[in-house]
């Protein structure tokens, strides 16, 4: 878990003691009525109102039930058109078996999710622009690698990073056009998967590694909350990544 999630759960955790406490004081310095006997009455009839609102109960039961089976036949639905989507997107692009990550790998799949993007909007389009957006994509994941290896001895291999990705259960709260692509990517081959699945989550594996290194060099200010901290040393590895695109690809500097 990371120090950011750390941090919200102690939050949470400090607010929900406070109210609890407040109830505790509001519930014991209530005055206490005294209990009145309850009178046993007669056994009443329902009324036909009572029973139109009892039968009214029901078919909003029913009906919530349907909207529910037929929700989740729009689901099937979805999933089904999204899966013939990344079929078609898998077909389109030239996808390399790799066994490590790499700028190569990460265009492959930069550009795959540009291809499935386009097709679901029923406008492909072979765009040189979008080409040339996956190739810089491709170069900042490759330079955040370098950067992180070469200042912070960050170390990559695929065991920790897929333990990473499940422990933080990102396919499980991602939206269902990555789950759907990465589940027919891994039908096909297990490295394309696990390539795929870097192109969209190695960032956050790469920083949960190197923030200590970083968190070393810079101390917090007394001023500085733990998300101002974070956040400060997150921008100085951020910087060095940004330096070194530049040192490497000069043409940048006419874009800023």
């Amino acid at each position: 878990m990371t120090n950011r999630k750390k941090l919200y759960y102690l939050v949470g955790g400090i607010a929900l003691f406070a109210l609890s406490l407040s109830l505790f004081f509001m519930y014991t310095n209530e005055p206490q009525q005294e209990s009145q006997p309850i009178a046993i009455s007669e056994t009443i009839e329902p009324d036909e109102e009572t029973i139109a609102t009892d039968i009214e109960s029901i078919n909003i039961a029913e009906e919530r039930e349907e909207n529910f089976e037929a929700t989740m036949e729009d689901n099937e639905e979805d999933e089904e058109d999204l899966r013939e989507f990344a079929e078609e997107a898998i077909e389109r692009v030239t996808l390399t078996p790799l066994e490590a990550p790499s700028e190569q790998s990460f265009f492959e799949h930069a550009r795959l999710d540009q291809v499935l993007s386009s097709l679901m909007g029923s406008n492909f389009t072979e765009d040189i622009e979008l080409e040339d957006e996956a190739r810089w994509v491709a170069r900042d994941l490759q330079a955040w690698m370098q950067v992180a290896t070469e200042t912070a001895d960050f170390s990559y291999s695929d065991e920790d990073f897929l333990a990473f990705v499940e422990e933080e259960n990102f396919l499980e709260e991602d939206d269902l056009k990555k789950t759907v692509l990465v589940n027919e990517l891994k039908r096909i081959d297990d490295s394309l998967y696990v390539r795929h699945l870097e192109y969209h989550y190695l960032k956050p594996f790469i920083w949960n590694n190197i923030e200590s290194h970083f968190s070393s060099q810079s101390s917090q200010n007394h001023r500085e909350t733990d998300e101002e901290y974070l956040y400060r040393i997150f921008l100085q590895f951020e910087d060095e990544v940004t330096n070194h695109l530049l040192e490497s690809y000069p043409e940048l500097q006419e874009n800023m």
